[in-house]
């Protein structure tokens, strides 16, 4: 949970509202679905053991932008996926602030 906290305070400074964390697929896909106003996600690749990917095809169909948290390999998500940005666990701070820039096009805190 620490580095979820982690997470929601870098969010917050770079002046996110924050509207999760899910722990399961099921809750975060009504989230991607329900959200009017949701301008980008950072999706676990395994949520409690099941794999996150529903609720990046929702986002892609919603054209809201995402990364990928995972510990596995960027390599090993699949195909349909291959341009989604990608946060190897355990990563820095500066690769944080890359992704989000990259991703959101948003200043670093």
């Amino acid at each position: 949970m620490l580095v979820a906290e982690t997470i929601e305070m870098l969010l917050r400074k770079r002046g996110c509202v924050v509207v999760g964390p899910y722990s399961t697929v099921e809750t975060a896909l009504a989230a991607s679905r329900d959200e009017a106003d949701l301008a980008g996600a950072l999706l676990d690749v395994n949520l409690n053991g099941h794999l996150v990917y529903p609720v990046a095809d929702e986002l892609m169909e919603r054209k809201i932008p995402f990364i990928f948290l995972t510990g596995y390999a960027a390599d090993s998500l699949p195909a349909q996926f291959a341009s989604a940005p990608v946060l190897e666990k355990p990563f820095s701070g500066a690769d944080f602030d890359a992704a989000f820039r990259t991703s959101f096009g948003a200043p670093s805190a």
